[in-house]
């Protein structure tokens, strides 16, 4: 299974999806896994309007 990991490329935050063997071939540990998505809070359709 491949997990996302942030790195630092020449100043600049990438996200990269490595299985475990090479991230840790890369020296990378769970401090450097890529958070989680915020849940989607886009609002809702207004029922009472025709669409």
């Amino acid at each position: 299974m491949l997990d996302i990991y942030e790195v630092e490329i020449n100043g600049r935050v990438t996200t990269l999806q490595l299985s475990e063997a090479d991230a840790k071939s890369r020296g990378l540990t769970a401090a450097n896994k890529a958070k989680t998505a915020p849940i989607n809070k886009t609002r809702n359709r207004t029922r009472n309007k025709a669409v």
